[in-house]
């Protein structure tokens, strides 16, 4: 069993189940489950976006169409003024919910696979070989620079890209963004935030409240939006479907 631990040693990271825990599967599992109400939100959405179907070829066309989607509509805002316009007024954005299910989907192997570890080890042994370890701060705040840098303009993206149906999604669009911040802080690993995570409140370390808290709210949010979606319209396609 301690095999198939992750774990960080003189030779390495070791790949395993990185938070064997009560709280490290049950995160897993919401993780998952939220990744799933997403798919299945974006799945209804697409079924009432105009001009848009039920993927039929699973999930390779799915992220296909996804990419083209995203990039056209980049494409839009400095070139065609008419597709800014009909994007600014669309009402469903079903690539959201595709997008933030592939995310959680991601980030819920990555709970017990701990790759952060292993780019961390990665990038010490690196330094250590090239023999610039000693001015590894330097190159680290530059690291951190430019995923900062990246991290604003991916923020600034996706807030163009649901800005027209804000309301909607916004929600969503904050909790994955305090998902995401959240690991990352606790990749970087420090020492008072260390603390700060490690520390209880009514047994219950603060690192599995604000992961699980987080998983939770994304969650409710890809349910709610299913809820609140035209259910007559969806009923009479439902039918529709059926006859055929």
């Amino acid at each position: 069993m301690v095999d198939l631990l992750a774990k960080t040693t003189e030779h390495g990271w070791t790949p395993g189940i990185g938070d064997p825990t009560f709280y490290g599967w049950l995160a897993v599992v919401l993780y998952f489950v939220a990744a799933y109400l997403s798919y299945r939100a974006g799945r209804l959405e697409r079924r009432l976006q105009p001009g848009g179907g039920e993927f039929t070829g699973g999930w390779a066309k799915l992220v296909v169409a996804a990419v083209k989607e995203i990039r056209a509509s980049f494409v839009a805002l400095g070139s065609d003024p008419n597709r800014k316009s009909q994007i600014a007024n669309r009402k469903f954005l079903p690539t959201f919910w595709f997008v933030l299910c592939g995310v959680l989907v991601f980030l819920g192997f990555n709970k017990q696979l701990d790759l952060q570890t292993c780019f961390t080890q990665v990038g010490r042994d690196m330094a250590k070989s090239e023999g610039w370890y000693e001015n590894r701060r330097i190159v680290q705040a530059i690291f951190l620079l430019v995923l900062s840098l990246l991290g604003v303009a991916t923020v600034a993206a996706s807030w163009w890209y649901i800005h027209g149906a804000w309301r909607r999604y916004r929600l969503a669009f904050y909790g994955i963004l305090f998902l995401i911040t959240f690991v990352i802080v606790r990749a970087t690993s420090f020492h008072h935030i260390d603390i700060f995570l490690q520390s209880t409140f009514g047994g219950i370390a603060f690192n599995h409240i604000l992961e699980v808290g987080g998983i939770l709210f994304i969650a409710y949010c890809a349910w709610n939006a299913t809820r609140q979606l035209p259910r007559q319209r969806l009923e009479a396609f439902e039918k529709t479907v059926r006859i055929r």
